[in-house]
C-alpha cells in the first residue's frame, strides 16, 4: 500500500482548510483545538488555536505581531497586544514539550513578531480500505 505524500512546503494546504497538523513531536487537531502527544492531550483556548493556526499557515516565516492583532482580535490594538502576547506565553508552555530540548517552540523576532519553530507538516488521512459486502 502506498501513502500519498505529503505537500511541498510551497503547496502546503492553508491551516483553516486542513484538519490535523504534525510540530514536533505533537500533533494539533484544528477543529478540536487539541494537541496530543503520546503521553496525552490538552485542550486549546480559541485564541490560542487560532494564533497557532496563523503561525502554522506562515510555514516557518515570521507572522507579525500586528497581523495576529488584526485578524484573531479584529484590529483591537490594545486588548489584542495584550492578549497576544499572553497567548504567546500559554502556547510556548503548550508546544515546548514538541521542540527539542532547550529550545522555544515559539521565536520571538524583535521588531517583527513570531515564528513557529517545530518542523510542520499536515497529517494525511489514512486510506480506508475496508470492503463492504
Amino acid at each position: 500500500m502506498t501513502l500519498p505524500l505529503a505537500p511541498d512546503p510551497a503547496e502546503r494546504p492553508a491551516a483553516a482548510a486542513w484538519p490535523v497538523w504534525q510540530l514536533g513531536r505533537l500533533r494539533f487537531h484544528s477543529g478540536t483545538r487539541q494537541l496530543s502527544d503520546e503521553h496525552g492531550s490538552q485542550s486549546l483556548t480559541l485564541k490560542s488555536a487560532e494564533v497557532l493556526k496563523r503561525l502554522i499557515a506562515g510555514g516557518g516565516e515570521v507572522v507579525s505581531r500586528e497581523q495576529l492583532i488584526a485578524e484573531v482580535w479584529q484590529g483591537n490594538s490594545y486588548t489584542g497586544s495584550q492578549a497576544l502576547t499572553h497567548t504567546i506565553w500559554q502556547l510556548r508552555r503548550a508546544l515546548d514539550a514538541g521542540a527539542e530540548s532547550g529550545e522555544s517552540a515559539i521565536a520571538t523576532v524583535s521588531k517583527s513578531g513570531y515564528r513557529l519553530m517545530l518542523p510542520i507538516s499536515p497529517v494525511l488521512p489514512v486510506p480506508d480500505h475496508t470492503v463492504e459486502a
